[in-house]
């Protein structure tokens, strides 16, 4: 009872941080809850597909229906409605993700903010005391889109062959994307395929 009187006080005491408190875990709560099922959807529809695989003339095996699965896998094929209901119902994945990208991107636009609108430098600025400022931005893009995966690593590479648009230090760093990029783990590779092929080994 204590306890609840100490709780019924902070309340009445706070009453903005305590629903602003409640809405956050009330929030989050929600968030977690709607990602778990979408991932036990996942899950569920993946055994499904390899156990069809495994046995596709087999009627005594039973499958859920997939008309009770909310949440499709994502599309081999570029299909917007599919795409958007898959990351709705993963909202603490999205929110991670952005929050990744921004982590990478913002401090590198806060640096050319700075450089390019404080310091007066640019691109094309060559100091022989140090090392030049394009080539040192643009090593450290290089590496950040490398770290954001391969999306952003593809769209570095269709800059890496614009010389219209990208500088000349940026291309010979962006056109190390081509063909110097980190390799996949084979473990992470191999992992795929067999999930992928359902099966337990590749020897299979």
């Amino acid at each position: 009872m204590t306890g609840i009187r100490s709780t019924i006080r902070l309340i009445r005491n706070n009453p903005i941080k305590s629903t602003a408190c409640g809405a956050t875990f009330a929030t989050v709560g929600y968030a977690s809850i709607l990602e778990w099922r979408a991932n036990s959807s996942e899950q569920q529809m993946q055994q499904q597909q390899q156990q069809q695989q495994q046995h596709p003339t087999s009627s005594s095996l039973s499958f859920r229906p997939a008309s009770t699965i909310t949440t499709p896998l994502l599309p081999r094929e570029y299909d917007d409605a599919t795409i958007s209901n898959y990351w709705i119902h993963r909202p603490i994945s999205l929110v991670s993700r952005v929050g990744g990208i921004a982590r990478e991107i913002t401090p590198l636009l806060c640096h050319y903010l700075y450089n390019h609108h404080v310091s007066k430098r640019n691109f094309t600025d060559d100091d022989e005391d140090s090392p030049p400022f394009a080539e040192e931005y643009a090593k450290t893009l290089k590496e950040a889109l490398t770290r954001l995966g391969p999306a952003f690593v593809k769209a570095g590479q269709q800059l890496s062959i614009r010389p219209d648009l990208v500088p000349p230090a940026f291309l010979k760093e962006l056109q190390k994307l081509c063909d110097e990029v980190e390799p996949v783990a084979n473990e992470v590779a191999l992992g795929l395929l067999k999930r992928e092929w359902g099966v337990g080994s590749l020897d299979e």
